[in-house]
């Protein structure tokens, strides 16, 4: 078993469809771990193993993939590369070492590329780059090189070079070892002979990594500054301070396709930290102070959980990461985020979908138990005598909706149960039923990742649905102060019905809701009927006369009426406030409402322009714009009907470098052309479904 010195967890991610998962997989193909190499085309990968996955080709959930090497553990993270599946990105890399960032040799810096670069400094992680693709048309490693330093600074250095350039490709020069290596043979390097007026290139490039890495040893740089030749072993010593300290982010090389430049790559993440340096902070549960915890054998057990699946066929699992002590089948442990006991009973390693039982896990390593009753995402594990609670990964607020409605009532059964199990899996998914518009609504990241979620509903767990355009939450109100009277009489034999209201209606401030009142003199309308006169108005208020909307933000007072000795009743006069309410609103000047939110948009500020206009033609009103993380944050006040789908048009306006949130603020009258397409579109619907 690996100590906390000798394991590594190492995040790949990437901008989709850069080969990430394709690297992983030549990763556990060179090292023995699989026979022939999986590729993502043919839905054959270790990591990518759902059958959504497959389907889409593309990660959609994080894969721990354990390699046990002879002188460390390193256990790969393989990331999705949609940012759209954030929730996984972040927790991968709560719990990393260090992160290689997979850029396409063919595309260079992406979007995505962007955005993994954000995390990693977010979480103060290390960073290696590492190019792919460099066997394929128009991959110019150069090119990419200079593009990475462009954005990201001059402390982007080459560790190695490319000999030729797309289908010239032949391998890569390992510039501080001053070593090529060309298109391995089976899964061993095969040397390359590369022409002078490279090496004079290469030589150049060599120049550059030297100079940056003599800054981290005063020794080094003065052999430096001395013109001394520096061994290979010293200028290793120095990239791995470098690399620990975020001082310099190494590029690398490779194709996973003939696994070119692979076993390189991977003998140079030997100089990423290991997991002793990793620190995590936490809260002492005993004084409420935040403190630093080292990853250590010796100390009390505990373990951050920071990935729960409930799977239907296989039952709950839980991702942990043990920070300190060590992890034993059969333990007892806390956990202190709920203040539950639990009872540890299997211990695994997961390699894709492949389980294996483990007897113990150290400090630093990850591992997989099963059938904790109450743990999950988020979630501290501790021995009894180190309770604590680690600082939570951060997920941000679901802004995509979908409305799902079950094809049948066996669906209706097995949603429920489906949805909780999937909110168990997916910090970042939510679900809501929207009781003025009677929708289950389910919400996301991204279009995407709510595709991805309802295959899942369906494929996984069997429950078939029908999706809906989410409807708005409009509601009603009146304008301006009216009286009404209504006179309800009935007879036809025997006992009648016989109930007479005066109601004043008034309009309250926006967000009062409704009050209800009587100013009843001389017994006009005994006592014992204004109950029933008021619940008349309640049950009216549930649809409106404009568009059938719940009306709010009114006042209704009983101020007259009249009784009959025998005739009058409860349900007299309940039925006399329905009508002299409904007859009312239809005085009042009726008005519709529609829900208004503070919209948050976070863009780069080249796009600010095109947002803002955007923004206009969504009937938004800007409040304000700042600075967020050297973006500009752009504040207004938008419908919400106007920004349903905003997540596909913002992607589309900043080439998916902009980011939004929003909350719920206030209810707001619409204005009249809306209100009347409203009125038209809903009058419409309803005869459609009659």
């Amino acid at each position: 078993m690996k100590s906390e010195n000798t394991i590594k967890n190492i995040a790949l991610a990437s901008h989709a469809g850069a080969g990430k998962t394709s690297i992983s997989e030549a990763f556990l193909y060179l090292n023995g771990l699989v026979d022939r190499l999986g590729r993502v085309d043919d839905g054959n990968t270790v990591s990518d193993y759902e059958p959504d996955e497959i389907k889409r080709k593309t990660s959609i959930n994080l894969s721990i993939l354990p390699i046990m090497l002879e002188d460390y553990k390193l256990n790969l993270i393989d990331l999705p590369g949609f940012d759209d599946f954030i929730g996984d990105i972040k927790a991968g890399l709560h719990i990393s070492d260090g992160v290689v960032v997979v850029v396409s040799g063919t595309s260079g810096v992406e979007v995505g590329t962007e955005k993994v670069w954000g995390h990693a400094k977010e979480n103060n992680l290390p960073l290696i780059f590492l190019i792919n693709k460099m066997e394929r048309e128009g991959a110019n490693f150069f090119k990419n090189f200079e593009e990475l330093r462009l954005t990201f600074g001059t402390s982007v250095i080459p560790l190695v070079g490319a000999v030729g350039e797309g289908v010239t490709f032949k391998g890569i020069y390992d510039l501080l070892k001053e070593e090529s290596f060309g298109i391995p043979k089976g899964k061993e390097e095969t040397t390359l002979d590369i022409a002078d007026n490279q090496k004079k290139e290469f030589q150049s490039m060599r120049e550059l990594l030297v100079e940056k890495l003599v800054e981290f040893d005063d020794d080094l740089l003065t052999k430096y500054l001395e013109g001394q030749d520096i061994d290979s072993s010293d200028l290793i010593k120095a990239l791995e301070i470098g690399i620990k300290g975020r001082r310099i982010f190494p590029v690398l090389a490779c194709s996973a396709f003939n696994l070119a430049g692979l076993r390189r790559a991977f003998n140079y993440f030997k100089a990423f930290p290991d997991a002793r340096h990793k620190v995590m902070m936490a809260t002492n549960t005993h004084t409420g102070e935040k403190i630093q915890v080292n990853t250590d054998t010796n100390k009390p057990f505990s373990a951050f959980v920071f990935k729960t699946v409930a799977d239907p066929y296989v039952g709950q699992l839980n991702y942990l990461k043990v920070q300190t002590g060590k992890l034993t089948p059969d333990s007892l442990v806390v956990n202190v985020s709920k203040n539950k006991e639990e009872k540890i009973s299997q211990l695994y390693r997961l390699r894709g979908k492949n389980q294996t039982v483990v007897e113990e896990v150290l400090a630093g390593d990850i591992a997989i138990v099963t059938k904790l009753q109450e743990t999950h995402t988020n979630d501290t594990l501790s021995d009894k005598n180190n309770l604590l609670i680690y600082d939570t990964v951060k997920y941000p607020s679901p802004m995509a909706i979908l409305a799902v409605k079950p094809l049948s009532k066996g669906d209706e059964d097995k949603l429920g149960g489906a949805l909780q199990k999937m909110l168990l899996s997916d910090p970042t998914l939510s679900v809501e039923r929207e009781i003025t518009t009677n929708q289950v609504l389910i919400k996301g990241m991204g279009e995407v990742h709510l595709e991805a979620m309802i295959d899942r509903l369906q494929s996984k767990f069997g429950a078939k649905v029908l999706l809906e355009e989410p409807k708005i939450p409009y509601k009603e109100t009146a304008s301006t102060k009216v009286e009404s009277e209504y006179k309800h009489k009935k007879q036809s034999g025997g006992r009648g019905q016989f109930g007479h209201v005066f109601l004043r209606i008034q309009p309250l401030t926006r967000g009062d809701g409704f009050i209800f009142d009587e100013e009843i003199f001389g017994g006009s309308v005994p006592k014992q009927y204004v109950p029933s006169v008021e619940k008349g108005v309640r049950e009216s208020l549930l649809e409106g006369v404009l568009a059938g909307f719940p009306v709010v933000d009114i006042k209704v007072t009983l101020y007259d009426g009249s009784y009959h000795e025998v005739d009058s009743s409860d349900i007299s006069f309940k039925i006399a406030g329905q009508m002299a309410l409904k007859k009312g609103l239809l005085q009042a000047k009726p008005k519709i409402l529609e829900p208004m939110v503070k919209l948050f948009v976070v863009v780069p500020e080249s796009f600010m322009g095109d947002v803002i206009s955007d923004l206009n033609t969504r009937r938004a009103r800007i409040l304000g714009i700042g600075e967020e993380r050297n973006l500009r944050k752009i504040e207004s006040l938008a419908p919400l009907a106007e920004i349903l789908r905003y997540g596909a048009s913002l992607r589309s306006i900043t080439q998916g470098r902009g980011s939004f949130s929003y909350d719920f603020f206030k209810y707001e009258e619409v204005p009249a052309h809306i209100q009347e397409k409203i009125i038209a579109d809903n009058k419409a619907n309803k005869e459609e479904e009659a």
